[in-house]
């Protein structure tokens, strides 16, 4: 095979016709400098772009004659046949793709433009139909070609434009990874049954992937713990007042993780719960959801709820029993407080949050 394919390249070389406009380019940029190792996926996210780079268009430095780009083309035969390396993701001649001599495309180098992940291709014609798994595997959406410059270890794309007949054998995805059909579930929940009232409620969530397609973090297809509209026991760490929290690596069909998320329970003693789902964005899993219940015990503690007199939509909390003393902060209505001090008209009061002051005592109303 490696004879055919230097064969093919020596071919192509002699009958390349020189002459490459000149015309601004858009930079890959990777986490290696080139030539890329042959690897094995460790991590991978589906990928918006594929672009095929004509080799015959391939060219290093500012040269643009003949001898230069023969001896291009050359390395790249001579890197991925022999030492498994090339500038490109995979290389098609003949009919055959090479994916640095491996079985799949090395997508571990990460390679963007403007921040999206692409899969370079180069091709000394029609890409053959045999990359249509590889574009459907990874969501590819958009199919365009480039010609290459190789200058200071960095890859270089000009006249970037529509693929054309170069990828008359292809189609792009279908969708996108938001339309996909993912499975994940909640295999359990590990939380304590009973908290004391001033607690909150530590929780881990452990999800698999039992789909067919992969879920991959921060930015593309992110996978969420949530809550069914807004929740009673909001804490100030979540993401939102439904979005709990999500995780940041990628889960491949089978895999499982852990999320650990905090409830900011009730200080009023008594049985609750909590459902709790999975989104991808801001898809909801169907059939995900699972009950989180606890109980919050009593610690004997006095407790009041915040009443504002004359409808007004707050309560302040003063630094001293004196209508004259600074103000620290503001209660919402139904807010409940630990009462920690009668004075008669004025009670000293304690959020689940731990800030203490003072209140007038007609703002608020003791609960039995």
């Amino acid at each position: 095979m490696k004879r055919i394919v230097f064969a093919l390249f020596t071919a192509i070389i002699s009958s390349f016709v020189v002459g490459i406009p000149r015309v601004s380019a858009v930079t890959i940029t990777a986490e290696s400098a080139l030539p890329y190792e042959c690897s094995a996926i460790t991590e991978f996210t589906p990928v918006e772009e594929l672009i095929v780079v004509d080799l015959l268009r391939v060219y290093k430095g500012s040269s643009t004659g003949a001898s230069d780009i023969s001896k291009e083309l050359f390395y790249e035969f001579t890197y991925v046949n022999t030492q498994r390396r090339s500038p490109f993701h995979a290389i098609a001649v003949n009919g055959d793709v090479f994916f640095h001599q491996c079985d799949i495309a090395d997508i571990s180098s990460k390679m963007t433009i403007d921040g999206k992940p692409v899969i370079v291709v180069g091709a000394t014609g029609a890409l053959p139909s045999s990359l249509q798994s590889l574009i459907d595997k990874y969501n590819i959406v958009t199919l365009s070609t480039a010609v290459a410059r190789i200058t200071d270890g960095n890859l270089v794309l000009e006249e970037k434009a529509e693929c054309g007949t170069v990828c008359e054998q292809l189609r792009p995805a279908e969708g996108n990874w938001q339309t996909r059909e993912y499975k994940l579930e909640i295999e359990r929940i590990t939380a304590n049954e009973r908290i004391g009232q001033r607690e909150t409620l530590p929780v881990s969530i452990f999800i698999k992937n039992v789909g067919e397609f992969g879920v991959y973090g921060d930015s593309i297809a992110p996978v969420y713990v949530s809550v069914p509209g807004n929740s009673a026991f909001y804490d100030v760490s979540w993401i939102s007042t439904s979005n709990i929290q999500k995780n940041t690596g990628s889960l491949k069909p089978g895999e499982q993780t852990e999320i650990k998320l905090t409830l900011n329970t009730p200080i009023v003693p008594g049985k609750y719960e909590q459902l709790l789902e999975l989104k991808v964005g801001n898809k909801v899993i169907p059939d995900s959801a699972k009950k989180l219940e606890f109980t919050v015990f009593s610690d004997n503690l006095a407790l009041a709820v915040i009443r504002p007199r004359d409808n007004v939509p707050f309560a302040r909390v003063r630094a001293a029993p004196d209508l004259n003393s600074a103000e620290l902060f503001k209660l919402d209505p139904d807010t409940v407080v630990i009462i920690l001090n009668d004075q008669g008209a004025w009670l000293e009061i304690e959020t689940k949050q731990g800030t203490k002051g003072w209140m007038y005592r007609p703002n608020l109303r003791f609960i039995n």
